[in-house]
């Protein structure tokens, strides 16, 4: 049964245990972000005294989205695959699984750490990475019509319908939530180089699902009757829905290996 004081006394140990891990992740995160908005504005900041970019916008908007969205996906599926690294290991385990402990709430305290709360990192990491282009991008403005604003919440909003790309945005954010739950269902059952073996299988199933997903698709696009199912304006409700389920399924699947764990590993 789930105590919430217990709850709380494993969190504040895990984060005891790993606070010097997580704080060197999050220093290579912020550093590598910082390093490569740098070379960002060293090879763009003349876009701010381009008269092309007076509408509103920041001219290097595109270049911090492109690399926020990367560094997302990157730092976001390793972050993931870290969730069962305390199993790695003989010792590691004896000590995860005979501590005082309801499986679920060892479980989901490792979850809320590099899912969630990485979430929560990663967008301070941003907006670190965009005030250090903020600040050095000053002096570069000489016309006082070109803009240069923060990538605040409500400057990607601004973005984004600037250049009409919902779209794109609704399915990077649906394969970003998925591909994390993988790395997190991959962890579970290779704590050792999950992030390597969980990319492979993962490239391996979505290659075989794609030219299955190809084969579908030429089969509606090929003029008959029942083609205009998939012409239709895109709605993203029901495809949220089943990014929702599946990333659930793969959670569960992971708590359910986890919780089947062994101290001595037979696979």
């Amino acid at each position: 049964m789930t105590s919430l004081s217990r709850f709380y006394t494993t969190f504040a140990k895990e984060l005891r245990e790993t606070r010097r891990t997580i704080a060197m992740q999050i220093l290579v995160m912020v550093g590598a972000m910082c390093f490569l908005t740098l070379f960002i504005v060293f090879n763009n900041y003349d876009d701010y005294s381009d008269r092309f970019y007076t509408n509103g916008v920041d001219p290097l908007w595109n270049n911090m989205f492109a690399l926020f969205a990367w560094s997302l996906m990157i730092f976001g599926s390793l972050s993931a695959a870290n969730t069962m690294k305390n199993m790695s290991s003989r010792q590691k385990r004896i000590s995860t699984l005979m501590y005082p402990a309801s499986q679920f709430e060892k479980y989901f305290v490792r979850w809320l750490i590099y899912v969630p709360l990485f979430l929560v990192v990663f967008a301070i990491s941003c907006f670190i990475a965009d005030l250090l282009r903020y600040v050095i991008c000053i002096p570069f403005v000489t016309d006082k019509e070109i803009t240069l604003k923060l990538l605040v919440p409500f400057g990607i909003s601004e973005y984004v319908n600037y250049i009409e790309e919902w779209k794109a945005v609704n399915i990077f954010f649906m394969l970003f939530f998925f591909v994390q739950s993988l790395f997190v269902l991959g962890s579970s059952f290779w704590p050792k180089q999950t992030f390597v073996k969980t990319f492979i299988m993962f490239s391996i199933t979505a290659t075989i699902y794609y030219f299955i997903g190809y084969g579908v698709y030429k089969i509606f696009d090929s003029g008959y009757w029942y083609a205009h199912i998939v012409n239709n304006e895109v709605h993203f409700t029901p495809y949220w829905c089943l990014t929702i389920c599946g990333c659930a399924i793969n959670y569960a699947l992971a708590y359910w290996r986890f919780r089947e764990s062994e101290i001595i590993q037979r696979w």
